[in-house]
């Protein structure tokens, strides 16, 4: 049996020794522990363009086909003639009042034609030079043909098809490449060149490689 001065401090060593493997297991929690979430940025509101208005279709055309066409002030013939139209004059119309058409010709003078002396036309193209290609077949393959390349000259109508195809070439010296390659040509589908408002024919030349 223990001095009450040494049982105290024996008692209050039991103390720590019980306490500081709890203090030491919270300090390692605390420091374990994962931070806090930071906040979330406020929502940002973007507002989209307003979406753009679709091109105006182009307005209609007509053809003279009368020798002669007076352009008229008023829709009427006894109305003071502003101009002559000449056959196969194109004509942009504005408006459209049935025996009679408001019309704009291509030097910007505007009047009233009537309408039983000219027919409807297409808008006028843009006149380009080039052609384009607007549809590729798959490439076929022919077994055991030598390596080499094939030339074929396709002429092309105003509509975009193949009409006509010519090897030129042929360095593979197969014909079933020549075959091959001719028939490539005939299934392409062109936007032809355009002149005076009109798709014109062209030539086209096709190589294919083997």
């Amino acid at each position: 049996m223990c001095a009450p001065p040494a049982c105290r401090a024996i008692s209050l060593v039991k103390l720590v020794l019980v306490a500081l493997p709890l203090a030491l297991v919270a300090l390692a929690a605390c420091r374990s522990a994962a931070p806090p979430p930071a906040p979330e940025p406020p929502a940002v509101i973007v507002e989209a363009p307003p979406a753009a208005a679709p091109a105006p279709p182009p307005a209609p055309v007509v053809k003279v086909t009368g020798s002669s066409l007076n352009v008229r002030r008023e829709p009427t013939t006894r109305a003071a003639v502003v101009g002559k139209a000449k056959r196969g004059e194109r004509l942009e119309v504005l408006d459209d009042g049935g025996d009679w058409l408001l019309v704009r010709r291509a030097g910007g003078t505007e009047g009233w034609v009537a309408a039983r002396y000219v027919a409807r036309d297409e808008p006028c193209l843009p006149d380009k030079a080039t052609a384009e290609v607007v549809d590729t077949p798959i490439l076929s393959f022919v077994e055991g043909a030598p390596r080499g390349t094939v030339t074929v000259e396709g002429e092309v109508d105003p509509a975009g098809k193949v009409v006509r195809t010519t090897v030129t070439t042929n360095s593979t010296g197969s014909d079933a490449a020549a075959v091959v390659a001719a028939g490539e040509l005939e299934r392409m589908r062109f936007a032809p060149p355009v002149r005076r408002c009109r798709p014109v024919r062209f030539i086209y030349v096709y190589t294919r490689t083997f």
